[in-house]
């Protein structure tokens, strides 16, 4: 008779995506997994695999609960307010020193690594959807032009959004980031 697992394979994942994305896949060690998740050895391989594939599903999880508030703004009455407010938010929040799991990860280890890459690349490609249905959502409502080219105007924040989690991670003056951030949303018009 198989033996049932003692521990929550949820709650393992939450607290070793919590440790890749404070410490980030290299400089996070076995040891560390083993003790924030308080697994033995056997049970971490037996249920995520190596510490590749327990990343990507750490990765992973991340990207799906970061892309959660996209979909309401996607459907608000004032998109473009709603998602200032959500990096705003973001940018204010009070320790806001781990950045952006995603964007930390394209920058440490996506052009080494071709797993992890297409992760990368498939979560982009998620957000980068949901950023032009909320700029389609904006041109519906009178937030944006109808005139605004929305699939720029989506690559722009996409790639705006990277940059802006690469600064939290370096810990920029919160002032500056809301100074960037006005900037930003004051090219959508």
């Amino acid at each position: 008779m198989a033996r049932t697992k003692e521990f929550s394979p949820d709650e393992a994942l939450q607290s070793a995506m919590e440790v890749f994305w404070q410490k980030g896949y290299e400089a996070t060690s076995m040891r560390d997994l083993l003790e924030r998740t308080k697994l033995h050895k056997a049970s971490l391989y037996q249920t995520f695999g190596n510490k590749e594939r327990l990343f990507i599903s750490a990765l992973k999880r991340f990207c799906m609960s970061a892309l959660e508030p996209f979909k309401a703004i996607s459907k608000s009455a004032t998109p473009l307010s709603d998602l200032k407010q959500l990096m705003l938010t973001v940018c204010s929040s009070p320790d806001p020193s781990n950045g952006c799991m995603l964007a930390n990860t394209a920058a440490e280890v996506a052009t080494r690594n071709d797993n992890i890459a297409a992760v990368v690349q498939d979560s982009l490609n998620k957000r980068q959807q949901m950023l032009r249905a909320i700029l389609i959502q904006a041109q519906d409502v009178g937030e944006l032009s109808k005139a605004a080219d929305v699939k720029v105007l989506a690559e722009y924040l996409n790639t705006f959004l990277m940059g802006f989690g690469v600064m939290m991670r370096m810990n920029t003056d919160k002032r500056q980031m809301v100074q960037t951030l006005e900037t930003a949303f004051a090219q959508l018009k």
